[in-house]
C-alpha cells in the first residue's frame, strides 16, 4: 500500500481546467467515497477549492492509473487532459506537499487563512463518509496540528491578504479611491463577507445580492448595506460601478446574454466586474462587450504581489519548518511501518531456532527442568544475535532515506512463509520481484556504506 496524492493545482492547471474540477464539500467526500466502494484505493481524502484539486490516498502502486482514469470519467474529462496538467506524488512527497499546502505556502496569497479550514473540512467529510483509515487519519492529524504550529511560528499569516482583499484592491486600483462609487456583491459565503467588509472600510456604497434573499438582509443589517432580491439581479448590474462575485454556483450565473441587455442599457457606461469565485460566476466572453471590463483570479497577481517580498522572507523561516517536520514524520512512521518486516523476520529466525531445540530433545532424553532452561536459552540467544542487525536496520533505513515500503517487500520475500498466490497475486508478480530487487540494491548499498564507516572506526 502506497501514499499517493494527485494534484491540479494554479501552479500548472488553467483555470478552465480548475473549473472542471470544482466539486463542492460533500461531492468531494461522495468522490472519495465512491474510489474506496469501487476498489481503486483503500483510503481517500479529496481537497477542492478555488485554486486547488486534490486526492490523497493509499492503494496499490498497480490501481493508481486505474484510479485516475476512474476520476477523470467522474468529472467527464479526458484522461490525458488531467495527465497534462497534474502532478503526483508518493509517501515522503505527499507529507512534505500536504504539509506545504495546509501552512499556505502553496496558495496563491502566501499565508492566507482559508486554506487551514479547507483541509478540515475535507479530512472531516472524508471521516464522515467513512473514506479514511488508519494511513490518512495519521497523516491528516499530524499535518493539522504541524501546520498550525509552522504558521503562528514563522509570522507567515501575519502579512498575508485574501483574495476577497486582492478582488477589492484591484477594484481601488482602478478607481483610485471607491468612496462615492456603488458596489455590487454577489454572494455571503466566506469570501464575499470578508469582500464586503473591505468595501465598507473604504467608503464604497455596498449592495448586497444573493440567492437566500434573507442572508443578504442579514449582512447588509451588520455592515449598513443595501439588500438586492437575487431576480433583480440584472436590474441592479444597470446601476452600479464595481461588481464582486464569490458564489458557489457551479455554473455562470451573469452571461453575456445578460450583459449584452445590460450594457444597452447602461449606454455602455464603464462596469468593471470581478470574478474570485471557481467555477468563474461570469461567463468570459462578456469582455467581449463594450464597456465591460471583467478579471478573474488569475488576473490578481499584481495585487497579490504587492506584499510579496515580506512574505516570502517569513516562507523561507516556514519552509525550514516543514522540512524539520517531514524528516521527523519519516523517522517515526517509516519505524513504525517497518516493525511488521522485523516480525517477520525475527520470526523466521524464532521458528528454526524453536524446530530445532524441539528435535533435539525429541532425540535425547532430557528432564523438564531442563527443557525449560533450554528453552529460556534459546530465546536470549535469538534475541541477542538479533539485537545488532535489528538496529541496524532501522538505523540504515533513516540514515539512508530507504523506503519502507521495498524494505518490506525484500524482508518477507527473504524471511516470509511461502503462501499460495490469488491469480490477482500473479498478475502482480513481476513488479514485485522488481522491488524487491531494488529494495536489495538499497539495502546493498546502505550496508556497504555501514561496514565502509565501521571499518574507518576500527582503523582509527
Amino acid at each position: 500500500m502506497t501514499l499517493f496524492a494527485l494534484s491540479l493545482d494554479h501552479h500548472r492547471a488553467p483555470l478552465d481546467v480548475r473549473e472542471k474540477c470544482a466539486l463542492g464539500e460533500l461531492e468531494a467526500a461522495e468522490l472519495g467515497s465512491m474510489l474506496v466502494d469501487e476498489g481503486f484505493v483503500r483510503e481517500a481524502v479529496v481537497l477542492s477549492t478555488c485554486n486547488r484539486f486534490e486526492i490523497y490516498c493509499a492503494c496499490e502502486r498497480s490501481l493508481f492509473p486505474k484510479m485516475m482514469a476512474r476520476v477523470s470519467a467522474h468529472l467527464e474529462m479526458a484522461t490525458i487532459d488531467i495527465e497534462a496538467h497534474a502532478s503526483v506524488r508518493e509517501e515522503m512527497a505527499v507529507v512534505s506537499h500536504l504539509l506545504r499546502v495546509t501552512a499556505s505556502l502553496e496558495s496563491v496569497i502566501i499565508g492566507e487563512p482559508q486554506i487551514v479550514g479547507q483541509v478540515k473540512r475535507a479530512y472531516k467529510c472524508a471521516q464522515d463518509a467513512s473514506s479514511v483509515g488508519k494511513e490518512l487519519n495519521t497523516l491528516f492529524q499530524s499535518v493539522l496540528h504541524q501546520a498550525k504550529d509552522i504558521r503562528e511560528r514563522s509570522g507567515i499569516a501575519e502579512s498575508a491578504v485574501s483574495l476577497s482583499f486582492a478582488g477589492v484592491e484591484l477594484a481601488k486600483n482602478i478607481f483610485g479611491e471607491l468612496s462615492g462609487l456603488t458596489c455590487l456583491l454577489i454572494g455571503v459565503g466566506e469570501m464575499g463577507r470578508l469582500a464586503a467588509n473591505h468595501f465598507v472600510e473604504r467608503g464604497a456604497a455596498l449592495q448586497i445580492t444573493n440567492r437566500s434573499y434573507e442572508k443578504a438582509v442579514e449582512l447588509s443589517e451588520v455592515l449598513g448595506a443595501t439588500p438586492i432580491s437575487f431576480t433583480a439581479l440584472e436590474g441592479a448590474l444597470t446601476e452600479v460601478d464595481v461588481v464582486l462575485t464569490a458564489t458557489g454556483a457551479p455554473h455562470h450565473i451573469i452571461s453575456k446574454q445578460m450583459m449584452t441587455r445590460v450594457g444597452k442599457r447602461r449606454r455602455y457606461k464603464e462596469i468593471f466586474m470581478i470574478d474570485i469565485a471557481v467555477p468563474r460566476d461570469i461567463e468570459p466572453s462578456c469582455t467581449d462587450i463594450e464597456g465591460v471590463y471583467c478579471y478573474d483570479v488569475d488576473d490578481l497577481g499584481a495585487v497579490i504581489d504587492k506584499n510579496k517580498a515580506e512574505r516570502l522572507k517569513r516562507a523561507e523561516s516556514a519552509e525550514l519548518m516543514v522540512r524539520e517536520a517531514v524528516s521527523v514524520w519519516h523517522q517515526k512512521t517509516t519505524l513504525q511501518n517497518i516493525d511488521e518486516g522485523v516480525r517477520v523476520f525475527r520470526q523466521h529466525f524464532v521458528k528454526g531456532a524453536e524446530a530445532e531445540r524441539q528435535r533435539f530433545v525429541d532425540n535425547l532424553d532430557v528432564p523438564e527442568a531442563d527443557k525449560e532452561r533450554l528453552k529460556h536459552y534459546t530465546h536470549q540467544m535469538i534475541n541477542r544475535l538479533l539485537h545488532d542487525p535489528t538496529t541496524r536496520l532501522k538505523q540504515a533505513i533513516v540514515d539512508d532515506n530507504l523506503s519502507s515500503e521495498h524494505v518490506l517487500l525484500l524482508l518477507e520475500h527473504l524471511f516470509g512463509e511461502e503462501k499460495g498466490r490469488s491469480i490477482s497475486e500473479e498478475n502482480h508478480a513481476h513488479q514485485h520481484l522488481q522491488l524487491v530487487e531494488s529494495a536489495a540494491e538499497s539495502m546493498t548499498s546502505a550496508v556497504s556504506r555501514t561496514r565502509a564507516m565501521t571499518n574507518k572506526t576500527e582503523r582509527s
